[in-house]
């Protein structure tokens, strides 16, 4: 497997000029980069997600014709490439160059909580600083500053479960087509997950 470039001063340029208007974003990133090696990982990039539309009649409102599916890109799912087990979910943002629906991608960090990664193909043209959906970009920084090898989290880590709360995969990789009910895809299930709110809004990488 490959390896991830060391911490030179080109790249901590880039993660200066990347994070230029979240300082703590940076010192984070490169606290990161000096205490933890890369690790190569395999990944799932874009799946299905429910998303809101305007109804067209008042009825619709009551029905789950007011929802459709639609591509999101912008978490990974990071999976151990020796067991092939998912362990966990990264937001890489929708600008990340990394390749759709999979591929490897180099890790540093935790990709439980707070990690940086990098695209084995485009270096350091393509990083950023991604964390776990439970994870806030305040707690992203102060963590990603306060980790050490070797060290556990000050919060639980809960496990990774994406795919048992939908029922099935809606990961591209897996599922190229459209979900449907057909299928057994539950919109319950859905809006019990998501009503906690929308990860991602205001992601210093978002787009």
């Amino acid at each position: 497997m490959g390896e991830g470039p060391a911490l030179t001063p080109e790249l901590e340029a880039k993660v200066r000029k990347m994070y230029r208007r979240w300082p703590q974003s940076a010192e984070a990133t490169l606290s990161i980069l000096r205490h933890f090696p890369w690790r190569e990982f395999l990944y799932k990039r874009g799946r299905w997600e429910r998303t809101a539309t305007p109804p067209q009649k008042f009825w619709k409102w009551f029905s789950d014709d007011t929802h459709e599916w639609t591509r999101e890109y912008r978490n990974i799912q990071v999976i151990d490439p020796d067991s092939g087990q998912a362990i966990s979910e990264l937001y890489v943002g929708n600008f990340a160059k990394l390749e759709r629906p999979r591929g490897r991608v180099w890790i540093a960090g935790d990709p439980r909580t707070v990690a940086v990664w990098m695209s084995p193909k485009d270096g350091i043209d393509d990083f950023g600083l991604g964390s776990a959906r439970f994870l806030d970009d305040k707690a992203e920084a102060e963590y990603g500053l306060a980790m050490r090898p070797g060290v556990e989290p000050p919060f639980p880590v809960p496990p990774y479960d994406w795919d048992l709360r939908y029922g099935g995969s809606l990961w591209l990789a897996d599922r190229p087509t459209k979900p449907t009910r057909e299928d057994g895809y539950d919109w319950d299930d859905w809006k019990e997950f998501h009503g906690e709110g929308t990860r991602g809004k205001g992601k210093k990488n978002s787009g």
